[in-house]
């Protein structure tokens, strides 16, 4: 877990690439958090994006009061490999148990969605392994500059 910003809102970092590594985090951020709202950014590694994994999805982001599933990294698959979930699948899989989920493609809106709605305690998690194409960096650059 990587503090990124420390101040009236809080940026975090962490690669909880898995829906039960998210709901550890989650878990502890809340208790931790307990004043103001725990938003994730969650997106999962390869493994996690197959149709098997659905079923580990349920009740995992429960602790979260808000959830963003970005658009997902591209990643390659072997030929006669199962095709992943893709976001928009993934925010419906999530939603079933935790109906504050949403989607959004497109990285800057995401960026000005949360730099709007993010008020003092709360905390913003990324949690992935993927870096999140510099949102972390734009989202705690524009919280800076206000």
């Amino acid at each position: 877990l990587e503090k990124r910003l420390d101040g009236e809102i809080t940026v975090l970092d962490d690669i909880a690439h898995s829906p039960q590594k998210a709901s550890s985090v989650l878990q502890t951020l809340k208790n931790i958090y307990h004043d103001g709202k725990v938003i994730a950014i969650f997106e999962p590694n390869s493994g996690n994006r197959q149709k098997e994994a659905i079923a580990g999805y349920d009740n995992k982001f429960n602790d979260a009061d808000l959830v963003i599933i970005p658009r997902l990294t591209t990643i390659k698959q072997a030929p006669g490999e199962e095709i992943s979930i893709e976001g928009e699948e993934l925010t419906k899989i999530i939603k079933k148990t935790q109906t504050n989920t949403i989607y959004l493609d497109n990285d800057e809106e995401l960026v000005g969605y949360l730099v709007k709605i993010a008020k003092p305690n709360d905390v913003i998690a990324f949690l992935g392994s993927h870096g999140f194409r510099n949102m972390i960096e734009s989202v705690v650059s524009v919280i800076l500059s206000r």
